[in-house]
């Protein structure tokens, strides 16, 4: 039985610009605790459900797309087997996705807390839940950074110099149903990059769905990955 659509109006927390060229408050992410103290502005916007229309959204064009994937039975609690099971899915996922020669995970995120994590101050990162600001993950100067970081000088000059393409995706998916706090991204082209803050594609948030449960959390994970290409 097909699954009806079910658009809805939520309230989005977007960064609230002084309007006077301040730069954005410091986010500060430690090793056990991050401390995001940025002004946000909640604005209701209108979010569209895609079931049904999976097939029709590319990497390249919208910013992101969707996956069908069966991963082993893996105990996401367990960093080796995170590690050593997932981490390789996720690179042959990601190379079949985009036809890369060479994937380098470098971050991920396993998200079982609430969505008011920030709030719990010394050792949130323990409790680490969904975030509901509107963001990027990575800015250009941000993206050449995590290049240096994790590729010798001598493999990261050409992609520095513009010589070979290189891109930063992330890969998402819930750990079990949503039934909360569900993922939204905005499609690559309906914002100009100038009303972004100092970052690329794809802009993305949790949000709280009209009248959802309070009880529990939205589990999920997600991994970041430099994504290298021959030319």
């Amino acid at each position: 039985m097909a699954i009806a659509k079910q658009d809805v109006v939520a309230t989005m927390n977007y960064y609230d610009d002084p309007g006077d060229g301040t730069p954005p408050t410091p986010v500060i992410a430690g090793a056990k605790t991050v401390v995001n103290e940025r002004p946000v502005v909640g604005h209701e916007v209108n979010i569209r459900d895609i079931t049904g229309d999976e097939d029709k959204y590319r990497l390249e064009t919208h910013g992101f797309e969707f996956r069908r994937h069966k991963s082993a039975k893996l105990d996401f609690k367990n960093e080796e087997e995170l590690k050593h099971g997932y981490f390789e899915e996720m690179e042959r996922l990601i190379k079949d996705a985009t036809g890369a020669s060479r994937v380098v995970i470098f971050n991920h995120r396993v998200r079982r807390g609430p969505a008011d994590w920030h709030r719990i101050g010394e050792n949130n990162t323990a409790h680490r839940g969904p975030l509901h600001r509107v963001h990027v993950d990575q800015s250009y100067d941000g993206a050449a950074v995590v290049l240096r970081w994790n590729l010798s000088m001598a493999d990261a000059e050409p992609y520095l110099r513009g010589d070979a393409r290189y891109q930063i995706v992330n890969v998402w998916r819930p750990l079990e149903a949503v039934e909360q706090d569900p993922l939204a991204l905005a499609e690559a082209g309906s914002i100009a990059e100038r009303d972004l803050v100092g970052a690329a594609i794809s802009p993305h948030s949790a949000f709280k769905l009209p009248g959802q449960r309070k009880e529990g959390s939205r589990q999920s994970i997600e991994v970041r990955a430099l994504v290298l290409f021959d030319t």
